[in-house]
């Protein structure tokens, strides 16, 4: 093995990566339960170059799918369904009957179909996440799927997947997991969100910088609300006859993701309209203040209530595309039910802020980062415990990296492309665009 020793660190070289491979093939085939900490020597072992780096980043995706697939992780999620086009192509009496599948997450079960519709793009399958409306009843149901107006709008889904959504998509069309709880952005919901996220991207083909989420009344209240509260996952989301306050979907959070909203002008229950206004009149101030973000559209459907034609919003949707390295970033970090969403991007907190909601704003300029971060009150915030994780897409690694914090000086050095930086981000996202070769923690 030919390697060299700098200032304590082992530089990467090609014998030392056939060398740590069954190492690191056997981390991830173990249940992220039984893991436990990164080995030293992958915090340690310094990516000399980018190229190093790059074939690295592929070896590593490569064991997490591996370990995923000894896990079982594939058969969580339904297999790839025929398209629409190719079961119309076959005679009635062959066509395959639509049977739920099921993901349960928090002791809570999602029932769902898988569908597609169209042909595959070059990139892969666009993803969508397509909500119901309906909600909770008043009544204590005696079974959490109980309540038909839930069955009803859910079958409403795959009709208008059918008749309206846009093609060339995968379409995820859950049912909501409890009618007694009526809630799409609870605790449990996204977590089985983020498990079908995870193994679509592994397992069924589909492009990470197309994942959306759209949803008619009580699923639009989540499409404002989960992209909002999870900046950096998704390209885009469309809400339908929906509308929420302010502090519950922050629209600076929206500085890159596209968004828009479709509702009647005479949506005048739970001041839906005048909360939507509300929003997208901060959001048309953000985008005048900073030009290159906060793409969105609102529509307000003339001698509309609350029933609108839902063609436009998912078909607007679709045609955006995620950075998943923006050179800036805007981040309102608080809690959607009790989860606190850790990631955005680049930048990664290894825990929850002691007091939310915090904003952070970060931009990189050649090969500075700045950095601010703020309370509700404006105040400096103190303690966050902040990882930035870079790549040479993002600036240039074998320079010297600055970092400022409020105009001030708090790192300047080379930041080590490293085995433990790549690991780590593959665990946190799941996703191959946000995955990073080096990082640098700050206090």
């Amino acid at each position: 093995m030919i390697h060299k020793l700098i200032a304590g660190f082992v530089i990467f070289s090609a014998a030392q990566a056939a060398m740590d491979e069954a190492a690191l093939d056997a981390w991830f085939a173990l249940s992220p339960a039984d893991r436990g900490d990164l080995p030293t020597a992958w915090e340690e072992t310094v990516l000399e170059s980018k190229e190093a780096a790059e074939l690295a980043r592929a070896r590593v995706w490569q064991a997490y799918r591996d370990g995923a697939k000894k896990l079982g992780w594939e058969g969580q999620l339904a297999p790839f369904p025929p398209t629409l086009e190719e079961i119309a192509a076959l005679p009635a009496d062959q066509r395959p009957k639509l049977t739920p599948s099921k993901m349960e997450a928090g002791g809570k079960i999602m029932p769902y179909v898988l569908l597609a519709k169209g042909n595959k793009p070059a990139k892969g399958w666009p993803l969508v996440l397509a909500l119901h409306g309906g909600g909770g009843t008043g009544e204590k149901l005696a079974h959490p799927h109980a309540w038909p107006v839930n069955t009803r709008e859910w079958q409403a889904q795959m009709v208008l997947f059918e008749r309206v959504y846009p093609g060339d998509a995968l379409y995820f069309i859950p049912r909501m997991a409890d009618d007694n709880d009526g809630r799409w952005y609870y605790d449990y919901c996204q977590d089985i969100y983020d498990q079908v996220i995870r193994r679509a991207i592994l397992f069924r083909d589909v492009d990470p910088d197309r994942i959306y989420v759209t949803g008619i009344s009580e699923g639009g209240y989540t499409a404002f609300r989960l992209p909002a509260n999870q900046p950096g996952r998704f390209a885009a989301a469309a809400a339908m006859a929906a509308a929420e306050p302010i502090e519950n979907a922050p629209p600076e959070n929206f500085r890159n993701t596209a968004f828009r909203c479709d509702i009647g002008e005479n949506d005048t229950m739970f001041d839906r309209i005048g909360l939507a206004r509300r929003l997208f009149e901060k959001l048309d101030a953000l985008h005048d203040a900073d030009p290159q973000g906060y793409v969105h559209h609102f529509e307000p459907q003339k001698g509309r209530g609350h029933g609108i034609d839902y063609a436009g919003g998912p078909a607007w949707m679709v045609k955006h595309h995620r950075d998943p390295r923006p050179k800036k970033l805007v981040w309102t970090v608080q809690a959607l039910h009790h989860t606190v969403n850790l990631r955005n991007a680049w930048l990664v907190l290894d825990e929850a802020p002691a007091g939310l909601p915090v904003t952070i704003t970060a931009a990189i300029d050649g090969n500075t980062v700045h950095l601010s971060a703020k309370t509700k009150d404006g105040q400096p915030a103190a303690g966050l415990k902040l990882r930035v994780r870079l790549d040479d897409r993002l600036l240039d690694l074998d320079q010297p990296v600055t970092v400022t914090l409020d105009g001030k000086e708090i790192h300047r050095g080379k930041v080590d492309r490293t085995w433990g930086a790549l690991v780590r981000s593959t665990v946190a996202s799941g996703d191959p665009g946000s995955v990073f070769s080096a990082e640098l923690p700050l206090k």
